[in-house]
């Protein structure tokens, strides 16, 4: 029985159809960042698509509005610290990469859950475009999909992770279970 419930999810997600659509998230980072009246805006690539599929077995995931997700998280996670701009700021928040994925089962082999994860590669640059901090990383989301409607939450929770580590080591924030190590 118990072989049965860890194939659950992956099983669900697979025998239900070939494409998980994800949409429109709204992540709201846990931060706890002291407020400052320097500026800071949100650049991000080309390569962050707004629409992409990502494949994960014989089936794939669909993201929609991706870029506009990732602005409500940066929004959500700087707006009490920062004035937050869209123009010419004294430091810029870059995304060059952040793609999604889904991750079935854990360290200790539980498949009856899905994790998201987020690959991803940001700058901090000044207001005369010098590069201050480099970091690349791979976020796991803390929260757990442990059905195909959860599945849009466990990413939302990874793009949380991602803005937290960028905030840990960006701007040395406080946050639970990150160490500040971005590289210069």
């Amino acid at each position: 029985m118990a072989t049965i419930a860890r194939l659950l999810l992956p099983l669900v997600v697979l025998c239900t159809g070939c494409t998980l659509t994800v949409a429109q998230l709204n992540p709201s980072p846990n931060l706890d960042l002291a407020p400052t009246a320097q500026s800071l805006s949100l650049a991000m690539e080309e390569a962050v698509r707004d629409s992409l599929v990502v494949p994960f077995g014989p089936a794939r995931m669909e993201v929609n509005d991706w870029r506009h997700s990732l602005e409500r998280g940066f929004t959500n996670a700087f707006k009490s610290s920062y004035a937050l701009g869209t123009g010419p700021t004294e430091l810029t928040l870059q995304l060059l990469e952040v793609n999604p994925d889904l991750v079935f089962g854990s360290a200790g082999g539980d498949y009856s859950k899905a994790t998201g994860q987020i690959r991803y590669k940001a700058r901090l640059v000044d207001a005369r475009g010098h590069i201050v901090k480099r970091l690349t990383g791979t976020a796991i989301g803390h929260k757990d999909a442990l059905s195909r409607d959860s599945i849009p939450l466990a990413l939302q929770s990874a793009v949380e992770t991602m803005y937290e580590e960028i905030a840990a080591n960006f701007f040395g924030a406080s946050v639970s279970g990150v160490t500040p190590s971005a590289t210069n």
